[in-house]
């Protein structure tokens, strides 16, 4: 039963939005890839626990956030993000595989100018502190008038 109901607020929450937008099951199907029928089980209920690609795709061809649909849906969300690649891989899937590892390689570089590591989320989460601490021991000492 919970199942269920947790199924039947999922797709009272996709059937406003789509309708909160004008669009028909079919647009909506259009719009994302998701076949119609599935869209209509959906909102329905009839399908309880719909697939992750299928919620992604609807979440993004309503622009909403796929954590607030993973989290209606009651599927875990990541706490962090991936890292660059992954996520340009998802977000375009359009993009050729040569064109996610220029705009990986541009990123690294302008990054590691600035001392930021992103090819490594552990060091990159730890990078703010250490970047803090050392402009904190590097800042010049200002003295005062006539001090030595």
């Amino acid at each position: 039963m919970v199942e269920s109901k947790r199924a039947g607020q999922l797709g009272k929450y996709l059937r406003s939005e789509r309708e909160a937008r004008g669009w028909s099951a079919r647009d909506l199907a259009e719009r994302s890839g998701v076949p119609d029928s599935t869209i209509v089980r959906i909102e329905s209920g009839f399908i309880a626990t719909p697939r992750p690609d299928k919620l992604s795709k609807l979440a993004r061809a309503l622009e909403l956030s796929l954590a607030e649909v993973y989290g209606r849906a009651q599927y875990s969300v990541p706490e962090g993000l991936p890292t660059l690649g992954p996520y340009l891989q998802a977000k375009y899937p359009q993009l050729p595989a040569a064109a996610v590892d220029q705009i990986q390689a541009y990123v690294e570089r302008v990054a590691k100018r600035h001392g930021v590591n992103v090819t490594d989320p552990a060091l990159s989460a730890q990078e703010p502190a250490k970047l803090a601490a050392a402009k904190t021991r590097s800042a010049p000492r200002v003295m005062k008038k006539g001090a030595r």
